[in-house]
């Protein structure tokens, strides 16, 4: 009888240390299964135009995975026309250029994916946290942009 009393403290106590951890654990890592950042924006603007920029860091087992990815969509004429060069920057710092591309009878767009898993990103890639700015440039001028937060 007393090694099932010791037996039934033991599994209590382990039910107890295993409440902890789960309860321990950040709202993020819940919500994404554990060792994940997601934030994401989005944006519209005049004539038809429309921004969207997403970020995520994953840890998978010993290797951090960071992937980035943004589109500028833009209604052909007036301002813009295929071939415009769209610089993508993240709080400042530059991360691409692209240029607008026909993507449908009369719908343009940039977009720029980076995946660390696929090749590193580039030197000097800022670090993305809640806030962050991420914006698309066309000669010079920011035409759309908007602050990540988490998704």
């Amino acid at each position: 009888m007393s090694t099932l009393k010791i037996l039934s403290a033991t599994t209590a106590a382990a039910f107890v240390a295993l409440a902890a951890v789960s309860m321990s654990a950040t709202p993020s890592d819940a919500k994404k299964g554990g060792g994940s950042d997601r934030f994401r924006c989005d944006a519209k603007g005049a004539g038809e135009t429309g921004f969207h920029a997403k970020y995520e860091e994953r840890l998978n087992k010993s290797t951090l995975r960071k992937k980035f990815g943004v589109e500028f969509e833009a209604s052909q004429g007036g301002a813009f026309v295929a071939g415009q060069s769209v610089v993508f920057s993240v709080d400042s710092v530059v991360v691409g250029t692209l240029p607008l591309k026909l993507v449908a009878k009369g719908e343009l767009a940039a977009e720029l994916e980076l995946d660390s898993q696929k090749k590193p990103l580039p030197p000097g890639f800022p670090v993305i946290t809640a806030g962050s700015l991420v914006e698309a440039a066309i000669g010079g001028t920011t035409v759309l942009g908007c602050e990540v937060t988490p998704d």
